[in-house]
């Protein structure tokens, strides 16, 4: 809930998924529009979301094609995802090859930059963006081509800040769009 809450102090209208009864309570306790559901089962009307932030979350997928497939059904046509994850193919994970944090238990699937572009066109989506995760938000507002992909990196920014504290070395984080 900890995203969550952060949209919602400030300012952002926001909706979250929550699979697991304990998170999914102490969420609803805290006060915040969390479902107890998958995304598929939460069944939004289509095309209902602006931005969908999915952090730390699409290593757990257990069928990622179709889970990306219900994300771009409840996308707006101009909306963005933004998703962070580990990157199999980062420096830190070829120097930590074993112990590297993402090899985890729960861990179903493992993207690197060429995986996650392949998956994607299956959904006809696209990777409009990729970082390594130790970019620092002035860097990448350097790179944004407007006022939206701007806002949206400093939500996304100042989310995982309240929520993580610190980059997750050998992560990524993708922003990716429909394709038109």
């Amino acid at each position: 809930g900890q995203l969550l809450a952060a949209a919602k102090e400030s300012g952002w209208n926001g909706f979250g998924i929550e699979p697991f009864v304990n998170t999914y309570k102490f969420a609803k306790s805290k006060g915040l529009n969390v479902k107890n559901c998958l995304l598929k089962d939460a069944k939004f009307p289509d095309k209902y979301f602006d931005i969908i932030i999915a952090i730390e979350v699409i290593e757990h997928f257990i069928n990622p094609v179709e889970e990306f497939k219900e994300m771009k059904r409840v996308l707006k046509d101009d909306g963005v995802i933004i998703i962070q994850t580990g990157n199999v193919d980062s420096l830190f994970s070829k120097f930590r090859k074993d112990k590297w944090m993402y090899y985890y238990y729960d861990h179903l699937c493992y993207f690197s930059p060429k995986t996650l572009t392949k998956l994607l066109e299956k959904v006809d989506m696209h990777i409009d963006k990729i970082f390594p995760d130790e970019v620092s938000w002035s860097a990448r507002m350097k790179w944004c081509n407007n006022l939206k992909e701007k806002l949206s990196w400093t939500l996304f920014y100042f989310i995982r800040l309240l929520t993580l504290k610190r980059p997750i070395l050998g992560s990524m984080t993708a922003y990716i769009e429909k394709n038109s």
